[in-house]
This record gives C-alpha cells, structure tokens and sequence, in this order.
C-alpha cells in the first residue's frame, strides 16, 4: 500500500501513456485551489476519464509509477477501485481485490492522496468506503518500513473498525494479492473485523 509525497516532475515514456500534459497541469492548478469539503467517494468507471484520474494521482503521488492507460483499465474493470472527488476534482484513489472466496480478506493494493488533498481525512475516508463493501470480511495491506504515512493511516484505520492491525509473516498471502514485490523491505498486515 503506498501513501505519498510529491512527484510533480515524473514524466511520461509517450503513447499509449498519458503525460503532463495541459491536462495534468490544468489538474494541478484545481488542487491548490481546493475547498476545504469533505472528500465524496464513488467507484471508478471503466472509462479513459478514470484511467486518466488514476495516472494523474499517479504521477503526483511517490512512490507510485504511472500505468499506461489498459493497466488502469485492467484494473478498474478487475479490482475494485474507488475514486475520491472534491468538487470533481479527483483527490485519491484506492485499488482493492477482494476474491470470490468469502474466507479471504479485502487485499488493500494501493492509496494515493495527491498532496495538496493530505490531512483531510481523504484516504480514511477511502479506506473505510473499501471496507464496507465486505464488512464480514477481515482486511490485509502491505506496507513497506519507511514508509510511517502508510503505517499511520493504516493504525487509524484499524481503530476506525475497532480493531487493531496486527503484523503477519510475509508469505502468508500471494504477493500478488497484496501488490507487492519481494525484497523492497514490505511487511503484511491484517486487520482482524470484530464479529
């Protein structure tokens, strides 16, 4: 799971990706200019706009790397991805995977914050909309140690459930269900539901 900091110079390596064109820039110029509203969350679309969304939040948040636009289609169209809007200006974003198998957990994959949208409460607020989806289900996220935001947010949304986040051998889920790599300093987490 990543939880950001700046990235405004992050390019684009051309077609199919999308660049900091005008219209990241136009982006970047509705978020520094943000009302202070509580942040709306809604799914993403299977549509260029949201894949557009999710690279713009990309580029803008470290550390993750932009997708081209079918990788954020894929997943749009085979995750869960919820966008997070003031005034329709996207904020954050968060990819889930939640499986078929009813025992397993929520998989957190990814929370993007753009900068300017941090300290609102905009990744809890997407977090805790992921987690009532499934409310029986437990949650599992991957973090890595250096990154505290990520750790915080995933303390306080652990308290949010009134649970607590508890610590897991890394193996004990598919790296590819936490949207990990092996050897980036990633430790497990799991969020026990009370039920």
């Amino acid at each position: 799971m990543a939880v950001q900091t700046s990235n405004p110079d992050q390019g684009s390596p051309g077609p199919p990706f999308f660049g900091p064109d005008a219209h990241y820039k136009d982006w970047v110029s509705q978020l520094d200019s943000l009302p202070t509203k509580r942040a709306t969350v809604r799914e993403a679309a299977p549509t260029d706009a949201d894949a557009r969304r999710m690279w713009d939040l990309q580029a803008a948040c470290v550390p993750l790397v932009p997708q081209v636009s079918s990788e954020n289609l894929s997943a749009i169209t085979s995750k869960l991805v919820l966008i997070a809007e003031v005034d329709d200006v996207h904020v954050g974003f968060c990819i889930a995977f939640i499986k078929e198998v009813s025992s397993a957990p929520i998989f957190i994959q990814a929370v993007a914050v753009a900068p300017q949208a941090q300290q609102r409460g905009v990744g809890l607020e997407l977090l805790l909309a992921v987690a009532g989806r499934a409310p029986e289900r437990d949650i599992a996220m991957a973090t890595q140690d250096t990154n505290v935001p990520a750790r915080t947010l995933n303390e306080r949304f652990a308290e949010a459930l009134n649970s607590e986040i508890k610590r897991v051998t890394l193996g004990t889920y598919a790296d590819a269900d936490l949207a990990i790599r092996r050897g980036q300093g990633y430790r497990s987490w799991r969020i026990q539901r009370p039920g």
